[in-house]
């Protein structure tokens, strides 16, 4: 039995829902793409950011390493003197 050529063809209500299907299936995937995208984009952004404030620290605490030595300890002891420092918050 030999079939015809028109057999293998589509009809036309086959074809639109075919494009139709197709169209869905592409728009979804590339919706879930460009999601992933925005996401990969968000956390390369925020890791920059966060990599910027504490290059911005580590600068702070370099400029202020030498000066850090300079602030007493303890309070200075001197002879026959009763030395004391506080804070009145009132």
């Amino acid at each position: 039995m030999q079939q015809s050529i028109g057999s293998f063809l589509y009809s036309p209500a086959e074809k639109c829902n075919h494009y139709a299907i197709s169209l869905i299936v592409v728009g979804v995937t590339a919706a879930v793409v460009a999601h992933e995208f925005r996401t990969q984009v968000e956390a390369a952004l925020r890791e920059s950011e966060t990599r910027r404030q504490m290059e911005h620290l580590q600068h702070d605490l370099d400029v202020r390493a030498p000066y850090s030595n300079r602030f007493c300890t303890s309070m200075p002891q001197v002879a026959g003197w009763d030395i004391a420092a506080g804070i009145n918050l009132l």
